[in-house]
């Protein structure tokens, strides 16, 4: 996919979306990735956004924009399931 060509203004807001996140669950993340993060939010000081929704904001985005192929191999998982799961009640 290729980069979009925006601002910093545009980047800012598109991503930098203070958000408040209640219900918080842990993920594990690449030190490289956790430090390109940091340093993002460090450069972005200004917008007052945080790692957690920087990464929520992108991870949104990105399930938005591939959610066909997503629900295309759900979809195909599901049927694999249901066809195994009858052949295996009819062998019973």
């Amino acid at each position: 996919m290729k980069p979009q060509n925006i601002s910093i203004e545009q980047y800012k807001q598109k991503y930098c979306i203070d958000q408040r996140i209640r219900e918080r669950k842990q993920l594990y993340v690449s030190p490289e990735v956790h430090q390109t993060v940091s340093k993002v939010v460090a450069l972005l000081k200004d917008s007052h956004v945080t790692a957690a929704s920087l990464i929520d904001t992108i991870l949104k985005e990105h399930f938005a924009n591939h959610k066909e192929i997503i629900n295309a191999e759900a979809k195909r998982q599901h049927e694999e399931f249901l066809s195994w799961s009858s052949r295996k009640n009819n062998d019973e």
